[in-house]
């Protein structure tokens, strides 16, 4: 019987190169945000909210700001509840999560939108995005101190009031 013996040898390649990171949008992870976006939320004038949203991103080593706002794009009432400065990180950082408390101190329907953006990507003057495509926003709406007279229809609307 005839037996065949190869030498055992192994291929050892050039390691990858991956290049610099290239910065991607945040993205929020609306399905486990808390408290929920699904559905309103009734509050007492006074309550705070404890906003938790877990998110991934790319940041090329630039830092994050997450803005939470109260009536964001109602004229005369949009008012910055709370902000964040996130460290950068990358889209394996798979336990990044945005926490932020906010106090609310007025009655009626209000929505409060988080905007996450990148530092260099928001305006110095109103703490606006400048490029949407660098933007994510999560929404959820409150009803503070209301026996029931208020419904969806009546909250402010974009560029409007109630």
């Amino acid at each position: 019987m005839l037996g065949l013996v190869a030498p055992a040898s192994c291929i050892v390649s050039e390691p990858a190169e991956y290049g610099v990171a290239k910065q991607t949008p945040p993205f929020l992870d609306a399905k486990n945000a808390a408290p929920s976006v699904l559905h309103t939320h009734k509050l007492s004038l006074g309550d705070k909210v404890l906003v938790n949203v877990p998110f991934r991103s790319e940041d090329a080593g630039e830092e994050l700001r997450a803005l939470l706002w109260l009536d964001k794009g109602v004229i005369g009432k949009t008012t910055l509840l709370n902000f964040r400065e996130i460290p950068p990180g990358k889209p394996e950082d798979n336990k990044r999560s945005i926490d932020i408390p906010a106090d609310i101190q007025v009655a009626g329907c209000h929505s409060m939108s988080l905007v996450v953006t990148h530092r260099s990507n928001l305006d110095k003057d109103n703490n606006e995005p400048v490029n949407d495509d660098d933007t994510a926003i999560l929404t959820w709406w409150l009803n503070v101190d209301d026996e029931g007279q208020a419904l969806l229809g009546d909250c402010p609307t974009l560029g409007g009031g109630s």
